[in-house]
């Protein structure tokens, strides 16, 4: 459990899941007041919670069905995360050089975020929350999908424990975010660090993701 809580930890402190949320809150407080952008940062945050953790049941449940092929399984996956691992070194690389990385939310999408944000209806936020959650598995899944995959081993009631305890960490960054732009601190101020910081945060993700896939990878042979 230990080991779950800080592994979600790294995870959660992700450049892409921080960045999208920053400019959210952005776009909120440009259209409201700081307790609208309270109320949907908080239901952002929900939204996302419940769609990584419908996402990891899912997958968990047809990872259980493949049990004759757990080997495959682990060594399949082992190998993914570190192909994802080695992308996300290289993406720390280049943002300490000031670059783009590979896995990052399409600049795209930046447009979409905001027009959800100026319509200011639930429905809005919540679909945002949701498309947002698809569109960071690039980001985010290389850590996830091996927990997922070590879950396999346990009973149905342990797994979902341990799911919905990984996904209430991942989403922790995010409602601190919140309650300190509703607290007064300024979204461009936590910007500017995502933006300072990023580099280490990727190291940190790619780290774990390298040694995670050594280890599924050596479960798998």
């Amino acid at each position: 459990l230990i080991g779950l809580i800080i592994v979600a930890l790294i995870d959660a402190i992700n450049p892409c899941a921080f960045g999208v949320l920053i400019f959210l809150m952005i776009a909120l407080l440009n259209t409201g007041s700081r307790k609208r952008a309270l109320r949907y940062g908080l239901i952002y945050s929900a939204i996302i919670f419940i769609t990584y953790f419908l996402a990891g049941f899912a997958l968990f449940n047809v990872l259980q069905r493949l049990t004759s092929a757990r080997g495959i399984i682990y060594l399949i996956v082992g190998i993914i995360v570190l192909i994802l691992g080695l992308i996300e070194f290289h993406d720390y690389l280049q943002a300490r050089k000031g670059k783009d990385a590979i896995l990052r939310i399409s600049p795209k999408i930046k447009p979409f975020i905001e027009k959800k944000a100026k319509e200011g209806t639930l429905l809005a936020i919540m679909a945002l929350g949701i498309i947002v959650a698809l569109f960071e598995l690039p980001c985010t899944g290389g850590v996830y999908l091996p927990i997922i995959t070590l879950l396999q081993n346990q009973i149905m009631s342990i797994a979902l424990f341990y799911l919905v305890i990984y996904n209430l960490v991942f989403i922790l960054p995010l409602i601190i975010i919140t309650l300190l732009v509703y607290k007064g601190m300024s979204p461009e101020i936590i910007q500017k660090w995502n933006t300072k910081e990023k580099a280490w945060m990727r190291l940190a993700a790619s780290l774990v993701m390298i040694l995670i896939s050594i280890w599924l990878i050596g479960i798998g042979i």
